[in-house]
């Protein structure tokens, strides 16, 4: 009675351990209940410590889990029928339609996102760099600070520039 005690109490132990690093808690539970037994059997009535215990300083070692957060702007929706999807792929899975106006689309919004954060693509090496910037601290290649591309105010701004 008291092994089983002891087995139930690390294995409880476990469960917390494995919440706290937002891992399956129920899982976690019925391993460390399973290799308690298979230590009964092996290693005798002590062997459960000792194998409880190093089951827990192995969980308690283990890193939390990151979740991922998928970017909202990393997803387009299709025009044709209405599927979600990553900007990565080329045609929709569903009605095999084109996605490259979408990507123009999904783009455009992730450069205005960008240009309201005032940050921009290098010209050259494709890296964010300040909107402001005058060299690219990544290529170092010299690049003209620019205006939101597409506001009327920036072309005409470089029409007249050019003008004079």
């Amino acid at each position: 009675m008291p092994t089983f005690v002891c087995m139930m109490v690390i294995c409880i132990f476990a469960a917390l351990i494995a919440g706290v690093k937002k891992r399956h808690v129920v899982g976690w539970f019925f391993e460390t209940f399973v290799t308690c037994c298979m230590a009964i059997l092996f290693l005798g009535v002590y062997g459960v410590l000792v194998v409880g215990l190093v089951q827990l300083a192995v969980l308690a070692c283990l890193p939390k889990l990151s979740i991922t957060k998928i970017d909202p702007v990393s997803m387009v929706i299709c025009t044709n029928c209405g599927a979600n999807l990553p900007t990565t792929f080329k045609y929709c899975p569903v009605c095999e339609h084109s996605m490259k106006e979408v990507k123009a689309k999904a783009d455009a919004v992730r450069a205005r996102e960008e240009w309201e954060q005032g940050r921009r693509e290098c010209p050259h090496c494709a890296e964010l760099i300040k909107r402001k910037a005058k060299v690219c601290c990544f290529c170092g290649k010299a690049v003209e600070p620019e205006q939101y591309p597409g506001s009327e105010t920036s072309q005409f701004t470089f029409e007249a520039s050019a003008e004079s």
